[in-house]
């Protein structure tokens, strides 16, 4: 993942976290940064659109301060194949 928020958001610290519950995995950056609202851009259209094709959720949130992008996977072949579908 591209993480272009350093120059464009203003941010001094960017943090990245993961964490598993067995069934899934949740992958989180998150900058704190000037954020604002979130708007669709083809880099956002891009990032959701690469996440659906390995079976993951992409949401990228207001975390004031700063911005939140977070993937969540099934860990499942067979869980993500019908969530695809």
């Amino acid at each position: 993942m591209r993480i272009s928020t350093v120059p464009c958001g203003l941010c001094a610290t960017l943090t990245l976290s993961a964490c598993s519950d067995g069934e899934s995995i949740e992958i989180s950056v998150r900058d704190d940064g000037c954020g604002g609202v979130v708007e669709a851009s083809n880099g956002l259209q891009s990032m959701r659109e690469r996440a659906r094709a390995i079976g993951a959720d992409l949401s990228v949130e207001n975390a004031e301060p700063g911005t939140r992008v977070r993937v969540m996977l099934p860990l499942s072949l067979e869980r993500r194949a019908r969530e695809r579908a």
